[in-house]
Parts: structure tokens; C-alpha cells; sequence
């Protein structure tokens, strides 16, 4: 088994060397961690299960993912607008 400090540590060294091959501007600066959080929000935003990603993040209830992932975007916010003016017939 790897140790994940170890592994983020390498990830983080890899982004700063891509970061300053491409430029700062080209990518974001990204943690392990960052990304975890990334992962949740794009799977609710694209109206996944949130039972789907709970289990792939590794939670025991939907209620953490929940409470610590689903992060309202525009995009969802837009949407449910969108979908609302729907059922009202606009």
C-alpha cells in the first residue's frame, strides 16, 4: 500500500513541473485534494447519483458527501433555473 503522503507529495511536484513548462496560466495550481473535490462537483453538476459518488469517494453516509461536496455551482444554479422555468411552462 502507498503511502498517500508520499503520493501527494509527487503529485504536487509533478503539477509545479507542468505549471512551469506550460505556464502558470496553462494549469492550475492542483492538490490531490483539490482534485477529490473537482471530481465530486463535475459528478453533481452532470446530475449523477450522489449515492454513485459517495461510494466512489469512499463514505460511509451521502450525508458527508453531501454536507462536505455538493458545492452549488453556477452552472447547477443556471440549471435548476432552467428546469424550473420549464415546469412552470416558460
Amino acid at each position: 500500500m502507498r503511502n498517500v503522503n508520499s503520493v501527494s507529495l509527487i503529485f504536487t511536484y509533478r503539477v509545479r513541473k507542468a505549471r512551469k513548462m506550460l505556464g502558470a496560466d496553462a494549469l492550475p495550481a492542483l492538490t490531490l485534494h483539490g482534485l477529490r473535490h473537482t471530481h465530486a462537483t463535475l459528478l453533481l453538476e452532470a446530475e449523477e447519483n450522489p449515492k454513485v459518488f459517495q461510494e466512489r469517494l469512499g463514505h460511509a453516509s451521502i450525508t458527508i458527501t453531501m454536507d462536505i461536496y455538493a458545492h452549488v455551482t453556477a452552472t447547477m444554479q443556471c440549471s435548476a433555473a432552467d428546469r424550473f422555468g420549464a415546469l412552470l411552462g416558460g
